[in-house]
């Protein structure tokens, strides 16, 4: 990925604003970019996520076949309690919870196996977008830059 084709997707991205400050003071720039976007927004990240995706998309098949098998199996057991023995709801609810802690197990792990992905796959951009969000800051004379999109830890960018 070559940093000025990067530097004007994050113009395209990114939202600047500028607030001015009191008195005599020098007018102070602010930047805020919601980095997640940006990074979705590169070549690379786009390519990243659609790899990702097509890793995770037969694992998101047999997940929601799983809960339309057990939304199935509901149906029939709430349709047909009344007529089944005591040993048969017995049988089909034990069945229906070990199908149900079962799904629950594969979509932890597979949000888990994502999370892993993602950070294996989009990380690496990661920094090359923020040394171009340093560079555009420095030679735009930007003060801070804040990540939206993060909750902790959202400075990108201060200048000393």
């Amino acid at each position: 990925m070559r940093i000025p084709r990067l530097r004007n997707r994050l113009l395209a991205v990114s939202t600047l604003a500028v607030a001015i400050g009191s008195g005599a003071a020098q007018a102070q720039k602010f930047a805020i970019i919601d980095m997640q976007k940006a990074v979705l927004a590169t070549s690379d990240g786009r390519k990243a996520s659609q790899a990702i995706n097509d890793k995770f998309a037969p694992v998101k098949a047999q997940i929601d076949q799983l809960a339309k098998d057990i939304t199935a199996k509901q149906e029939l057991f709430s349709k047909n309690r009344a007529t089944m023995s005591a040993s048969a709801v017995g049988t089909a609810q034990t069945e229906l919870e070990s199908l149900t802690t079962s799904l629950k197990r594969k979509q932890e792990d597979a949000q888990q196996d994502l999370e892993e992905e993602e950070n294996k796959q989009l990380g690496a951009i990661v920094p090359k977008l923020q040394q171009a969000v340093t560079e555009y800051a420095v030679a735009n004379q930007i003060m801070v830059v804040l990540d939206t999109s993060a909750s902790q830890n959202n400075l990108i960018y201060g200048d000393a």
